[in-house]
């Protein structure tokens, strides 16, 4: 049976190690084909490559050689912006596939296609797996990152074809009626996946990047754990798994509307046992997947409308930039992890989860609006759902990964923030029972009577004695018979015929009026006072107020003959008075008659006298004048 084996490279220059060496291993030249963008450098003389130049819309001048090469020349009217997508596809690469494949070339890759037999495809891939393993966390840029895709499903066919094994694969996609954050929120509850994946059993994360599996497959309980080879929020994650039952899956989420979102799931598996292998052959295991992605709509959607859920009517997050991903901010927090956290004893790799958790929380378009403490209860419950009671010891890397992508300063030891809280009237109407009425029907009898006359019949019967002669009637009745004569009577027969003589109709009239609300709201009133300043009795504080309190003077008092000197304790009292912190938040009809005692205690009988002078320096003080 032939195969298709693929490899996707950033250089053109691994491209051209590869071509040596399929050839080196015995690779037919007629079957290995290379389309590579043009902006990367020409095969070398020595290869005899006939390569030719060609135009592909959308992605521009490529060098392309091999039976690929003549299937895109082949095209009526020359290469369509989806033709080289089209010639994949029709190879059996997945539509999905053959899309990161086509934009790679975009992007500046070389492609290496070899199209043999089973024996050459396995040494093919085995020997492209040397070039295609390079970690893809480990790149300097997203500028491929289709690439990267690409390659992790290379490599895992590589891989499949090492182990001798034939790789089937399914691609179902469904729509959803929720945005696609929730979507990929709601498919990273790893641990949530027996509530919509059949015969899975449970789904346990063991660290950042790996899962174990148990499952109900065939009849049989197996076990295997996977590793996360790539998460990008809110647009794919893929795993692979590490021994035991040989499967490889990437799940695409992609948005629709602000409301709407598609799931698409690539799944690639081993199926080993006879019963896994006729399952696979009539179907089955693509029937399962469809009914995995249905049961999965029925959750995300039921959530969505569930209560204290997300709606789509609530304030929208602003978006996380899809360019700043969790690999954008781990700078940051391992530098958090090195000043917070280090002297715990733990690598970083031991809070990796939590940073990586409060990075989801601040992106989950549910807690939009929300701040740390409306959103810390659920956040704990969802946590310990996954790795049980250690809440507390991670609650710091979880919270600081949410204030850094929330863009809030994380609140530091000794900071105290006073909120200050405002009451509204909210009016609102409800309905209460006021009276009515209430009807009842029941049947009443009353006697009746009406005249009727009746008929009565009788038969008589009398004998005349007569004398005649027979006529000839006499003698035609001069025979043998019978004669009958019927009495009837009449009787009464009674009917009863129901007729409506009356209708009751009950109805409501509504008068609608205005009420004035008249409430009170409350509000906090922070006041600050500077500690540690000089008091101003005595002060030198007092002394710049003093110009002001002479114009006063001279406007007000001078013409009560005395001097300024005479008035100067009054303003100086009244000037206490308001820098007295006793006195915060009081007005001055309430400070008065305290003041009046202090001061008629030291200066009796003559509070009336000195009552403006004092006044004026509190209401300047206070900055009521």
């Amino acid at each position: 049976m032939a195969k298709t084996v693929i490899g996707l490279f950033d250089e053109f220059s691994e491209a051209q190690q590869v071509l040596q060496d399929l050839l080196d291993k015995g690779i037919g030249r007629d079957d290995i084909s290379l389309i590579a963008h043009q902006k990367q450098s020409a095969p070398k003389p020595a290869f005899k490559w006939a390569a030719r130049t060609l135009s592909i819309p959308g992605i521009g001048p490529v060098l392309a050689t091999g039976p690929i090469a003549a299937a895109l020349t082949s095209i009526s009217g020359g290469p369509a912006a989806d033709g080289l997508m089209n010639v994949l596809t029709d190879r059996g690469v997945p539509s999905d596939e053959a899309h990161w494949y086509t934009e790679g070339v975009r992007r500046g890759g070389a492609l290496v296609i070899v199209e043999t037999d089973d024996a050459d495809a396995e040494r093919a891939a085995d020997l492209m797996r040397r070039y295609t393993t390079v970690d893809s966390e480990a790149r300097p840029s997203a500028t491929m990152e289709p690439t990267r895709s690409a390659e992790h499903m290379a490599a895992a066919e590589a891989e499949a074809s090492g182990k001798g094994g034939s790789m089937e694969s399914i691609e179902r996609s469904i729509d959803l009626e929720v945005p696609v954050e929730m979507a990929y929120h709601q498919w990273t509850q790893f641990e949530q996946f027996p509530r919509f994946m059949e015969g899975v059993e449970e789904v346990k994360r063991l660290d950042a990047k790996r899962l174990h599996w148990v499952a109900n497959i065939g009849g049989k309980r197996k076990e295997w754990e996977a590793a996360i080879t790539e998460e990008r929020p809110n647009e794919c994650i893929s795993w692979r798994s590490e021994g035991g039952e040989f499967n490889n899956g990437l799940i695409t989420f992609q948005p629709l509307a602000q409301a709407r979102s598609r799931v698409t799931v690539r799944l690639q598996y081993e199926p080993k046992g006879l019963m896994e292998r006729a399952g696979d052959a009539l179907g089955l295991v693509s029937h399962r997947v469809e009914g995995d992605l249905e049961r999965f709509k029925k959750v995300v959607e039921a959530r969505d409308r569930g209560p204290g859920e997300w709606r789509a009517t609530e304030r929208p997050m602003e978006p996380i930039s899809r360019e700043r991903s969790f690999e954008v901010y781990e700078p940051e927090f391992r530098q958090h992890y090195t000043t917070a956290l280090a002297g715990r004893g733990y690598p970083y790799e031991h809070w990796a989860p939590a940073y990586r958790y409060g990075y989801a929380l601040a992106s989950d378009p549910r807690y939009a609006g929300r701040n740390w403490a409306a959103i810390e209860a659920d956040a704990r419950r969802d946590w310990e759902q996954r790795y049980g009671e250690t809440w507390e010891e991670s609650k710091g890397a979880v919270r600081y990964a949410w204030e850094k992508l929330r863009g809030e300063r994380p609140v530091e030891e000794g900071t105290v923030k006073m909120p200050v809280v405002e009451e509204e009237i909210q009016v609102s109407t409800r309905q209460v029972p006021r009276g009515g009425v209430r009807l009842y029907t029941r049947v009443s009898e009353q006697p009746v009577e009406q005249e009727v006359h009746l008929r009565d019949e009788q038969v008589h019967v009398e004998r005349r004695p007569v004398d005649r002669p027979a006529s000839e009637a006499d003698l035609a009745a001069f025979k043998e018979g019978t004669v009958e004569v019927t009495e009837t009577d009449e009787e009464l027969v009674v009917r009863k015929q129901a007729r409506v003589v009356e209708e009751v109709v009950v109805s409501k009239e509504v008068a609608e009026h205005t009420e004035t609300v008249r409430d009170t709201v409350r509000r906090t009133e922070v006041e600050v006072e500077p500690i540690g300043t000089e008091q101003a009795s005595g002060g030198s504080d007092f002394a710049a107020y003093e110009s002001d309190f002479r114009t006063h003077y001279s406007a007000a008092l001078a013409s009560r003959g005395s001097s300024y000197e005479h008035w100067a304790p009054a303003y100086r009292y009244g000037y206490d008075l308001a820098s007295d912190p006793r006195s915060r938040g009081r007005d001055w009809a309430t400070v008065e008659p305290e003041a009046r005692r202090q001061w008629e205690a030291r200066h009796r009988g003559t509070w009336e006298e000195v009552k403006d002078a004092v006044r004026y320096a509190w209401d300047k003080i206070r900055g009521r004048r």
